[in-house]
């Protein structure tokens, strides 16, 4: 501890004043003084409310003005460190605090979650700014830039080291590359080059265990996740490793290849009924060829040669940057806005995916004459951003996009007692184009984030894992195409095999059922998702018509990772066919019901789904057979009163976690004693205590009905007849359950009687009959 009279001031600021907000108890003395004491021993610079430096250090980069004036965005300490041992010391101190932390890369949020707390908990800000060295390689083409660079500082870079080399990224100089590029990063070049993390080929993380992680130790999973998937949400990053680009000597403003970038603001001025439009471009190219396209192309326009400047890329993005204020290249070296360009402002965002018509047009504009202090900006999207697969990197909005449409509504001062009345007008105008956007998910852009579309609070969920990752399904499904990792369950990547070239192998029972509740088993399952996608084609009826040349396709895929020379063949295939027909009833229930077939068929085809494939799905989906086999299926499900309750986990692992518990075989276990847990949800409720308590009953007056056979427990409730139960002895039983379902009659009578036997267990695997 450096200095112990030090720690005692900061002690009795925190706990009486933060920056003019009175906190009786903030926590224990001992965790305060543990904190501040962690950041002395790893000799961090840090700031105080009580500091001269505090609120300069504090609005240096917060960009929203109806953010950082409210209370929400006052931290109680602000962190500063300059190494990545600093990062990583700030983030361990914070780990072990009372408090949230929150990372500053350039503080552009448009919500300001870089620099404020939604939920008004305390915290504690870790500010990147002297994280901002940028390492240019121009021999590989490549640069390390650490987090707290901004793109200005980038691109300043970039073009002291060579003229000849670029980088695709954001318009505006002051936003932090670590945010940026951890939300896709679209800039003006991204139709010639892509986004910013298409060009990222490394990254330095510091994760949740204080542990710094290059990509090969992350793994590919992680590494595509943090370019895309929102920043902070994986781990904090230190640097990203980019690739340059090559960029012509010259560049113009606009045209229309992939090599033009044509943005569109459009607004209304105050107290007229004048809007004004102004149309902005960027052309990797000469003057003469920019004059001859966008004349041709574009005629309304009348561009003439005075209004098109040829200049080097740097000076383009610092052109672009002042539009009507002159900005140097030096400038953009600067990394932070001045106070009178920062405001009150409220963003929203959206993809257009098909042309607006006239009436259309004409219906927003006359909306946004009525919205003062509301402008539109409208951003092509398309050349090379359509033919790179969506799924590179976790940024979907390619193929199929046309354009984002950004509109916000901004105030200064003066005006804030309107701000209400603003934030209302946006809210209007975001219900009004609806018609207009994407559908089935509206989808958003996660660096446009808006906390108008819900969040979650952290602080009261109390979830398993499981449930936690259904929850953020739903997200995603209905509000936005945000992808994630698929620790947040969307569809699965193809896994990879281990850096040695071993395969992983999956444990099984005698039965060749895998059968081991670990990481390698739960992988196994995701990737027979992601090889039915890859593979198996979505338009036959029935998995009996899918071609076995397909299925062959998707076992080899499978081989390439894992070994599973011991899993069961009628278990494996059991799988894809479930993981066929619940990847069809995904497409359907998300991207098909309550949407028109017309304008889901207008909407991009699924990843790894032929485009004739899915309109011949979208139509039978819609079709008077399928539509009445939907219904008789939902009223048949409804029947089901006891459902099995295990979710995700089969029975063999739930077997083979009961003879663990024994110590003994899991051929051991009864399947009377699998079938109990099946039925019986989290809290000890039993789905259907009739059937459980005659089980018992058996099992009490007849101890050796526990062990599996022709009479035990389970056959003598439910009365299955001694054929079925010799085909569990001596053949697998899946290869015969056809047989099991043509004298399923035979057991009306339990049906009858209780109105819940339709669920029974066979061969260790719960079967469910409607």
């Amino acid at each position: 501890m450096r200095n112990a009279s030090s720690l005692l001031l900061i002690l009795f600021i925190l706990a009486t004043t933060t920056s003019g907000t009175t906190y009786s108890i903030i926590t224990s003395n001992e965790k305060i003084l543990n904190f501040f004491s962690c950041l002395l021993s790893g000799d961090v610079n840090y700031t105080i409310p009580s500091s001269p430096f505090f609120h300069r250090m504090f609005h240096l980069s917060a960009y929203n003005l109806r953010i950082t004036n409210s209370s929400s965005s006052n931290p109680i300490a602000i962190i500063l460190p300059g190494t990545k041992e600093q990062l990583l010391a700030s983030i361990t101190c914070c780990k072990n605090a009372p408090w949230e932390f929150i990372i500053r890369s350039g503080g552009h949020s448009f919500e300001g979650l870089s620099y404020s707390a939604w939920n008004h908990q305390l915290f504690v800000l870790i500010d990147l700014m002297n994280l901002n060295r940028v390492l240019v390689d121009v021999e590989s083409k490549t640069a390390w830039v650490e987090a707290g660079a901004t793109l200005g500082e980038i691109y300043y870079e970039v073009s002291r080291a060579s003229s000849h080399f670029g980088f695709p990224a954001g318009l505006y100089p002051t936003i932090g590359s670590g945010g940026h590029i951890g939300g896709g990063g679209w800039g003006l070049k991204s139709r010639k080059y892509g986004l910013a993390s298409d060009n990222v080929v490394d990254a330095i993380l510091v994760d949740s265990n204080g542990r710094l992680l290059d990509r090969q130790m992350m793994g590919e999973d992680v590494f595509w996740a943090i370019r895309g998937g929102g920043p902070g949400s994986f781990g904090a990053v230190y640097s990203w490793k980019i690739s340059l680009v090559d960029v012509p000597d010259k560049f113009v403003a606009p045209k229309l290849e992939d090599e033009v970038t044509l943005l569109a603001s459009i607004r209304s001025e105050p107290d007229t009924t004048n809007m004004v439009a102004t149309f902005l471009g960027l052309y990797l190219g000469l003057k003469h060829a920019t004059l001859a396209s966008i004349n041709r192309a574009l005629p309304e326009l009348g561009l003439h040669g005075s209004e098109c400047n040829e200049l080097s890329w740097i000076e383009s993005m610092a052109y672009f940057s002042g539009i009507n204020q002159v900005t140097t290249v030096e400038a953009l070296s600067e990394g932070f806005s001045t106070s009178d360009q920062k405001n009150y402002y409220k963003w929203k965002g959206d993809f257009v995916r098909e042309l607006i018509s006239l009436n259309g047009i004409e219906g927003i504009l006359g909306m946004l004459m009525k919205k003062p202090r509301m402008e539109l900006a409208l951003s092509p999207f398309g050349g090379i951003m359509s033919r790179i697969k969506s799924d590179i990197v976790p940024f979907p909005h390619r193929k199929g996009n046309l354009y984002s449409l950004g509109y916000f509504v901004y105030w200064d001062e003066k005006d804030e007692k309107m701000s209400s009345a603003y934030m209302d007008s946006i809210q209007n105008f975001h219900e009004y184009i609806t018609p207009f956007v994407s559908k089935g998910p509206r989808a958003s852009y996660v660096n446009e984030i808006d906390l108008d579309l819900g969040v979650m609070d952290w602080e009261n969920v109390s979830m398993s894992g499981d449930e936690l990752v259904e929850v953020g399904r739903a997200w995603g499904n209905n509000f936005s195409s945000n992808a994630s990792s698929k620790k947040k369950r969307r569809l699965a990547r193809g896994s990879k095999s281990l850096p040695n070239g071993k395969k992983k192998k999956i444990g099984v029972n005698s039965w060749g059922q895998p059968n081991q509740a670990n990481s390698e088993t739960n992988t196994y399952s995701s990737d027979i998702v992601f090889q039915v996608r890859m593979h198996l084609p979505i338009i036959y009826e029935s998995f009996n018509d899918v071609p076995n040349d397909r299925i062959t396709l998707e076992v080899k895929g499978l081989e390439e990772c894992y070994d599973i020379s011991h899993v069961a063949w009628f278990d494996l295939k059991e799988k894809i066919r479930d993981a066929w027909k619940m990847y069809k009833s995904h497409l359907n229930t998300t991207l098909i019901v309550e949407n028109s077939p017309g304008d889901v068929k207008a909407s991009p085809a699924p990843e790894f789904v032929l485009r004739e494939d899915w309109v011949k799905f979208i139509d039978y989906c819609n079709s008077e057979k399928f539509l009445a086999k939907s219904k008789r299926n939902k009223e048949n499900r409804a029947k089901l009163i006891a459902p099995c309750t295990l979710g995700r986990t089969s029975m063999p692992i739930t077997r083979h976690k009961l003879a663990e518990e024994r110590g003994v075989t899991d051929e051991e276990i009864g399947r009377v004693e699998v079938y109990i847990p099946a039925h019986t949800k989290k809290y000890k409720t039993i789905q259907c205590p009739d059937v459980i308590a005659e089980l018992q009953n058996t099992m009490r007056n007849d101890p050796k009905s526990i062990r599996t056979g022709p009479n035990d427990a389970i056959a003598q409730v439910f009365n299955v007849i001694e054929l079925i139960i010799e085909m569990y002895y001596y053949l697998p039983i899946y290869n015969y359950i056809h047989i099991y379902a043509k004298i399923w009659q035979r057991e009306e009578r339990w049906n009858s009687r209780y109105g819940c036997g339709n669920e029974h267990i066979l061969g260790g695997k719960s079967w469910s009959h409607c």
